[in-house]
């Protein structure tokens, strides 16, 4: 890729399914894009701009970019990998990759509630004197959900590595 960025003077779009983790920027264990690092060695080495994308992930873009892949052409092919994917997972496996997803929706939505607390507690504006009592009492509650929260994600977090771990990925 690197000789060929060189030669066509071109950025690259490199289309993988691995999940290498020094390919991937990853955030809240949600790949974001190119690993920066990997980002900018190419541009050093080739002066070409490097994207990344996932098989689905490039073809619901092209989908949607006027190209001649259609969204159920593309919706098709994701319910085929999904499939194949249940076909080769053995039974208990198949069920450790459904706890896995569970695990993970429920952390997200648990660390989205968790940011939008901690941003309403920052964003709280100061309380004069006399309403302080209240506005505490708003503080405290705040406080106490993102502990309760903090807690929940710590726990789920470490259900997730338990079942990777026992999965071997």
């Amino acid at each position: 890729m690197i000789e060929k960025a060189k030669s066509d003077r071109r950025p690259i779009i490199f289309v993988t399914d691995d999940g290498k983790s020094d390919w991937w920027h990853i955030h809240r264990g949600k790949k974001m894009g190119p690993h920066p690092a990997l980002i900018e060695e190419f541009l050093a080495m080739t002066e070409q701009e490097f994207h990344i994308y996932e098989l689905l992930q490039f073809l619901r873009y092209a989908a949607g970019t006027g190209s001649q892949i259609k969204e159920t052409s593309v919706q098709k092919i994701a319910d085929s990998i999904a499939a194949e994917s249940e076909i080769e997972t053995p039974g208990s496996a198949a069920e450790r990759v459904k706890s896995q997803r569970a695990l993970r929706a429920e952390l997200r939505g648990k660390e989205t509630e968790l940011d939008g607390l901690i941003k309403s507690l920052i964003d709280l504006p100061p309380t004069p004197q006399q309403a302080a009592t209240a506005g505490e009492d708003v503080k405290q509650v705040l406080k106490a959900r993102i502990s309760e929260l903090t807690g929940l994600v710590t726990a789920i977090r470490e259900q997730l590595a338990t079942l990777e771990g026992d999965s071997g990925s």
